[in-house]
């Protein structure tokens, strides 16, 4: 019989964690056979474990990652020289996969042709501000994404009002509406939106939903996320959990837009659950923000 997702990722779960336990006990026979082998044997073996902690150091301090990402694992190697070094092969290396970078490369190439300067909005900054010019290039470099004109933006200082906002604009829809969200979650914030998209399907309005598949594993609204499918949505989930070793858990995908008819769009610290409008007490009370 075929295991279902949920299966699969609790099974998954369960290898990493007899993983965890096994390296851990590894951990302590190497210091076991160090201090009450012979000492030979425990030079030897000493000397080796030396030499596999100085290359994965070198490998770590000369990697892409920034320094706050080496830096935890620098000190987990230095005090658990065998555990630390295969647990950050096996889970803290940022390698990205060869299907996970072909996939990235495409998206970059595609979508390449829509990230234009506008050259008008360039000069007018050049000829106006030159300090001002420095940091737009700067930004530029940094995001890759050119300048744009503002034209008008709302700030929302708490989740109630910013969802009030975007449920609004979500009934008033003529031609599609995105939603990319780390979070997406059963509860009254997200039946609300649901009423508004079941609403804006009946009407043709095309609608198109990229879920995170960690973020959103424990509390995904899947029958009602089923329903939006049924009258035509299209609906994924970002890099789901999947049986194996190693899932890349920090490659998940923490984005928060709402984009309406290509016009307005939506973005912030809030996700789509109930704590984040205080209708659910999770940690106190939620304050984050976010803008229209």
């Amino acid at each position: 019989m075929k295991k279902k997702k949920g299966e699969r990722n609790i099974l998954g779960t369960l290898i990493k964690l007899m993983i965890f336990v096994t390296v851990l006990f590894l951990q302590v026979a190497f210091f076991y056979i160090i201090y009450k082998g012979s000492v030979q044997f425990s030079n030897s073996f000493r000397i080796t474990s030396l030499v596999i902690q100085f290359v994965t150091v070198i490998y770590i301090l000369y990697g892409h990652e920034k320094l706050t990402y080496k830096i935890p694992w620098l000190i987990l190697i230095m005090f658990l020289p065998i555990a630390g070094v295969i647990i950050y092969f096996i889970w803290g290396s940022n390698r990205v996969g060869r299907r996970m970078r072909k996939a990235r490369e495409k998206t970059i190439v595609n979508s390449h042709f829509l990230l234009q300067d506008d050259k008008d909005i360039l000069n007018k900054i050049k000829n106006e501000d030159k300090a001002l010019l420095k940091q737009v290039k700067i930004l530029k470099k940094l995001s890759g994404y050119p300048v744009y004109k503002s034209e008008g933006v709302e700030y929302f200082e708490i989740g109630e009002k910013f969802f009030e906002s975007v449920i609004q604009n979500i009934k008033n829809a003529k031609d599609y509406i995105l939603i990319e969200y780390f979070i997406i979650a059963k509860g009254n914030l997200y039946n609300r939106i649901y009423d508004a998209l079941i609403e804006r399907l009946q009407a043709g309005v095309k609608v198109i939903i990229l879920a995170d598949g960690w973020g959103s594993l424990l509390r995904y609204p899947k029958d009602k996320m089923i329903d939006l499918i049924e009258l035509g949505a299209k609906i994924k989930k970002y890099n789901p959990l999947r049986f194996g070793i190693n899932t890349y858990i920090n490659y998940r995908d923490h984005r928060k837009l709402i984009i309406i008819d290509g016009i307005i769009g939506y973005t912030g610290g809030v996700n789509i659950a109930d704590e984040y409008v205080n209708e659910q007490i999770r940690f106190g009370h939620w304050k984050d923000n976010g803008i229209r």
